[in-house]
């Protein structure tokens, strides 16, 4: 089986800065302030559940994707795969971090 960086024909520092470029953006899309969204940044677990999800759509990815269509069509339907996280919100441990306060480093 190719791997998905062979397949969307990507260098491994480009697939991980689309990731974490991904992350921000689940972030950003339900953090709704920018307090918000920092603490789920900055959140292991949130992280960890995430990055979970998306290798989840990643797997289903490989078992339905063929890899003789050309590089345009995988990345489609890549894309089309992985933004179904965007769709999922971890809301039961999630809902506890919006009572934390952010730390500044400002004086």
């Amino acid at each position: 089986m190719k791997s998905i960086i062979h397949l969307l024909q990507l260098t491994p520092k480009f697939y991980s800065k689309k990731h974490f470029d991904f992350y921000v953006s689940w972030c950003g899309h339900y953090g709704g302030t920018p307090h918000r969204m920092q603490i789920l940044l900055c959140n292991q677990r949130v992280y960890e559940w995430f990055c979970n999800e998306y290798r989840k759509q990643e797997l289903l990815f490989l078992e339905q994707v063929n890899p003789k269509l050309g590089v345009k069509q995988i990345r489609e339907m890549y894309a089309e795969m992985t933004n179904k996280v965007l769709e999922r919100y971890p809301a039961p441990f999630v809902k506890g971090l919006q009572k934390l306060k952010l730390q500044s480093n400002h004086n």
